[in-house]
């Protein structure tokens, strides 16, 4: 007589394969966990003409520079001349340490010279008043 071996039927049903694993993300995917959060913003001291420059200094340098011609054409009684500025170079050189208001930086220009009545040219040094807050030109002086 015959035995009965329960797995050797034709017929039997292959036994069900546990379904592929999803592959692990990358160290590039973005985790659902961690929000896009930006970071958090560091607060200026208003007060720190350094830390005004560190931040705000190439916006100063851009603003100042471009009125900067219109006011010294209304205070020349003659003429004004800039020393030849390079491509990247700015009209206003560096800041004053010293914050005059809160929120102010006192950009400097050694680069102007005005001219005189006998018509030889003076250097001076321009200083423009730029407010960080408004992001705007407060005024001009020459020392």
């Amino acid at each position: 007589m015959m035995g009965y071996c329960a797995g050797n039927h034709d017929d039997a049903k292959p036994e069900a394969t546990p379904a592929p694993a999803a592959p692990a993300p990358g160290p590039d995917a973005p985790t659902a966990a961690a929000p896009n959060v930006p970071a958090p913003t560091v607060a200026t001291d208003l007060n720190d003409a350094k830390a005004l420059d560190e931040k705000f200094g190439t916006d100063a340098f851009v603003h100042c520079g471009v009125e900067a011609d219109d006011y010294l054409r209304g205070v020349s009684k003659f003429a004004f001349k800039w020393d030849e500025i390079g491509f990247f170079e700015q009209k206003f050189d560096k800041y004053r340490s010293h914050v005059s208001s809160p929120g102010v930086l006192t950009m400097v220009s050694s680069k102007a010279s005005l001219q005189n009545g006998f018509g030889a040219y003076e250097r001076i040094e321009l200083l423009c008043e730029y407010d960080t807050r408004t992001k705007k030109v407060l005024g001009y002086s020459i020392r």
